[in-house]
């Protein structure tokens, strides 16, 4: 194959086959069947939201049809799903993986089974079931979308002149892009796999099947105008373009599925492509270049690895204040009530629960270290030991390292334990005023730390949404304190011994 093939490729964004020659309407089918035929064998079974499919396509008569040329068991219509579970499953798995989004999504559909009961709950409910996956934005966009979706419905009853239903979905990308929060991507997933639409669902790993299928060198897939191009290879392989809508797809869902699930695992985003496992195989120009002898590999090179952005780096203190009832034998049987704040409403976990947290830089850019973290002004100990109130310990308890998708974050853990008897709204109001003196992104935040702390009970706050670097805080300090009372008993166990064997000495030397 020359080297003329690739200027054709790039230079007229035609799609063409191996060959160099055009692609035809049979080319694309052929694809799509081998796609569909390959889901059907290969798909996964343990997906939730694929268990309880809805009905199958208006196109019942299509349904018994094996796919014209397929050597595999597919049928032209898969049953399509429940657009509402689509839509959660599809927010769910972005950025996090599938065997974190199965237990959430259980979870989220027995405490949100509808879109009415999504759009009635309140925003510390929704959160409190997405506590721990991250990104909390698509939570609450998620009730945004529900709440749309209620006002639509009524909507779609009054012009219909039909009695008030259970709220819907729109059954068209057009309508569902209104939806807020539902992007192109997500949309396209919903009409497809819930109502059988033929739009193409183009993710990162679509993008990737697509560009090596073209054998498109030198795209770089986080550039936004190649993000647009793959979109429209993939409505060309849907049938949804004027050229190529002779051969509609027959059966959108899984052509979704499918293209989705070989980008996942066959070609897949990191390591060589396992071209020898590809049903895409015959079709891939840029198979076809790599034993030609045009490249030296398909990995990093179609498409091509975009480069990593460095993470910002952040060190933070976190000072756990936790106050001990009087009522309890001792600290470890007493109920724990620690001050607890709410994030800013904007930005970096926003409204979400921490335990107080300031940046730990000093005025000259240095981070504060070692022992004198005890003394950092979080612990509030000059505050209040001015006002006859002392903590009765004190405890640096180690750092923690958390992984943002922009911040690798290592914070400090100090662990202050109050007796029951120290004034509450002073101890508040002490800790807000450092956290407003040291706000964490530098300068005083527009939102008074006065306005948003209190105290919760350790059950409270496990139930409030915490965050997954609040539980890690909470987890640290408690393994420090484990940790402390393992190394208490072995000294007293060490003394005990040692005195034993003074004693027997002292009798052996008496005697």
């Amino acid at each position: 194959m020359s080297r003329h093939f690739v200027v054709k490729q790039m230079d007229l964004h035609e799609w063409r086959t191996p060959t160099c020659a055009s692609a035809t309407c049979e080319f694309y089918r052929a694809i799509q069947d081998d796609v569909i035929a390959w889901w059907c064998e290969n798909q996964r079974t343990d997906l939730p939201w694929r268990t309880g499919a809805r009905t199958e396509s208006s196109s019942s008569s299509l349904s018994s049809k094996r796919v014209a040329g397929s050597s595999g068991s597919a049928t032209a219509r898969t049953p399509l799903y429940n657009p509402y579970e689509v839509w959660v499953s599809e927010v769910m798995s972005q950025q996090t993986r599938m065997e974190t989004v199965i237990p959430y999504f259980k979870k989220w559909m027995d405490k949100f089974p509808t879109i009415e009961a999504l759009a009635a709950a309140s925003e510390q409910e929704v959160k409190a079931v997405w506590a721990g996956m991250g990104y909390y934005r698509r939570a609450l966009y998620l009730q945004k979308g529900a709440q749309y979706l209620i006002e639509w419905s009524r909507r779609q009853s009054s012009a219909d002149h039909s009695p008030t239903s259970a709220a819907s979905m729109p059954s068209t990308q057009e309508e569902l892009l209104k939806v807020p929060g539902i992007g192109p991507y997500t949309s396209a997933a919903v009409a497809s796999m819930g109502f059988g639409e033929a739009v193409c669902s183009v993710d990162g790993n679509v993008i990737r099947v697509l560009s090596r299928l073209r054998g498109e060198r030198g795209f770089d897939p986080k550039v936004p105008a190649n993000v647009k191009r793959a979109c429209a290879w993939g409505q060309e392989l849907m049938g949804n373009t004027p050229q190529t809508a002779s051969v509609v797809c027959r059966d959108p869902s899984a052509l979704n599925q499918g293209l989705m699930e070989i980008g996942a695992s066959v070609c897949r985003p990191g390591g060589a492509p396992l071209c020898s496992s590809c049903p895409l195989q015959a079709h891939c120009c840029a198979y076809a270049l790599l034993h030609a002898g045009e490249i030296d590999a398909i990995e990093g090179v179609i498409p091509v690895r975009a480069a990593v952005t460095p993470k910002r780096s952040a060190n933070e203190v976190c000072v756990v204040h936790e106050v001990i009832e009087d009522s309890a034998p001792t600290p470890e049987a007493s109920q724990r009530r620690f001050v607890v704040m709410r994030r800013p409403p904007t930005g970096l976990l926003a409204g979400m629960l921490e335990f107080p947290t300031v940046s730990a830089a000093t005025e000259n850019g240095e981070v504060g270290e070692g022992c004198a973290l005890q003394e950092h002004p979080l612990c509030v100990l000059p505050l209040l030991q001015t006002r006859k109130m002392k903590p009765l310990s004190v405890r640096t308890c180690g750092g923690i390292r958390h992984i943002f998708s922009h911040i690798d974050m290592h914070v400090e853990v100090l662990h202050v334990q109050w007796p029951a008897q120290v004034s509450a709204p002073q101890l508040l109001g002490a800790v807000a005023s450092v956290v407003d003196e040291h706000h964490v992104d530098g300068g005083r935040s527009p939102f008074p730390a006065a306005a948003r702390i209190f105290f919760m009970s350790e059950a409270e706050l496990r139930g409030g949404a915490p965050s997954r670097l609040m539980l890690k805080v909470l987890h640290q300090v408690s393994s420090s304190e484990v940790k402390r009372k393992r190394s208490a008993t072995a000294r007293k166990e060490e003394a005990l011994v040692s005195s034993s064997t003074a004693k027997t000495t002292k009798r052996r030397v008496v005697r």
